[in-house]
């Protein structure tokens, strides 16, 4: 239905908000089942996040904002870190929406 320039939407006739479960879920596919470890999965990774901007301060590379003192291990962390991190990001989304 509309009104003017704005647009009321029918909810009888949505799948997504109608009332209709056999309209909500295709094919007799009831609702998915929440993963609570991916969750987690996901928490950790960012907590992962933090550690490695965190660190930045005190690796060989250029940033910002640097300490007087850099470390060889940190640089080697960030290196794996730069490696892992976006992948992991996509890896657990992946395997959640195939949950």
């Amino acid at each position: 239905m509309t009104i003017g320039m704005v647009v009321f939407f029918d909810k009888t006739k949505c799948p997504v908000f109608g009332h209709n479960e056999e309209m909500r879920y295709p094919m007799g596919a009831g609702p998915p089942n929440r993963r609570y470890e991916f969750d987690w999965l996901r928490a950790m990774a960012i907590l992962v996040v933090f550690l490695y901007h965190s660190t930045r301060f005190f690796n060989l590379e250029d940033w910002h904002l640097k300490n007087v003192d850099t470390y060889v291990w940190v640089e080697i962390w960030n290196i794996f870190a730069t490696r892992w991190m976006m992948p992991l990001f996509f890896i657990i989304s992946g395997a959640s929406l195939c949950g």
